[in-house]
């Protein structure tokens, strides 16, 4: 959801545990494209919006993440504390 000042620009809701939407295609990249916009109206850089929100949780990758248990230092496999 793309919000501001409470108001709703744009909206792709993905029902299915947060990452699958149940939408036939032409409704899904309608959607995905004004989110995009909206995001871009407001001045966001990212070339691929997708792809970074996705990789933000994925603790798959030897890096920090952000996970629902808090900051996980995946290559030692341990929580790290937020303020050190």
């Amino acid at each position: 959801m793309v919000v501001v000042d409470g108001g709703v620009l744009a909206e792709f809701l993905f029902p299915v545990g947060g990452v699958i939407s149940t939408l036939p295609l032409p409704e899904i990249n309608r959607k995905s494209a004004a989110v995009r916009r909206a995001m871009a109206d407001l001045g966001g850089k990212l070339e691929r919006p997708w792809l970074t929100f996705q990789t933000l949780a994925f603790t798959g990758l030897p890096f920090l993440r952000i996970t629902d248990k808090g900051l996980a230092d995946v290559r030692r496999g341990e929580l790290v504390p937020l303020i050190v």
